[in-house]
């Protein structure tokens, strides 16, 4: 079941908390406050809001990279031993694109993809990086492997098509919340995930687009305007 968002307009902070709307940055977390919580949908009201740096909106014109990248920290939701699996399988399929990927270096799995690096598998950890190398690494990709078991926002998704990557993403609601990726698959699956990067590979796909965009300002009117 989808949530109907409110369409009545909302003109101050009083009219939210007097009616009780609750502000959510995706239609996924809509839906699933329907959903799973009981809330009514007449009072979920859509408003994404995020702060993303100049810098990333310039990258969009620059040529790329023909790499992949992961920026995102390590939890056991976040599908990187998935990817790493499905990069293991690329290379004995041929492929040998660099994978870019951001796990904390004193992390178990950290472990693993150095074992999996000095093995001939294309993958570079690069541990915590700042904003600067953030942009580099979107520089040198073509695009965003996302395999994430689920998100909120997703800001790394917002980053990356900013940046002008495209989107290879888990087939889940909460990517199609954010954008139209350019392909999808299974994120539970290392061969399905090695199979959408072959098929992106070969071209053909359509550029990635987001759906949700920054409402901060709108957000913050809302917040501070009184009757």
């Amino acid at each position: 079941m989808n949530a109907k968002i409110v369409t009545t307009p909302i003109e101050n902070s009083e009219q939210i908390l007097s009616e009780a709307i609750r502000l959510v940055q995706t239609s996924n977390t809509a839906n699933e406050l329907v959903k799973h919580l009981d809330e009514k949908a007449e009072r979920v009201m859509l408003m994404p809001f995020y702060e993303l740096p100049q810098e990333l909106s310039s990258l969009a014109n620059d040529p790329h990279g023909d790499d992949y990248v992961y920026i995102s920290n390590y939890t056991g939701a976040k599908g990187h031993e998935e990817l790493l699996e499905a990069w293991m399988i690329l290379r004995g399929k041929g492929l040998y694109n660099t994978l870019h990927l951001t796990v904390p270096e004193d992390c178990p799995f950290a472990i693993e993809v150095k074992k999996a690096h000095d093995n001939g598998v294309k993958v570079i950890n690069h541990g915590f990086v700042a904003f600067e190398e953030v942009c580099e690494l979107y520089k040198k990709s073509k695009a965003i492997i996302y395999p994430s078991h689920n998100e909120s926002l997703g800001l790394g998704i917002i980053e990356a098509i900013t940046a002008g990557c495209d989107v290879i993403g888990a087939d889940l609601p909460y990517i199609y919340a954010i954008c139209k990726p350019s392909l999808a698959f299974n994120p539970y699956s290392a061969d399905s995930i090695a199979n959408a990067v072959q098929k992106y590979e070969k071209g053909g796909t359509n550029k990635s687009e987001l759906k949700v965009y920054n409402q901060i300002s709108k957000m913050i009117d809302l917040l501070t305007v009184r009757n």
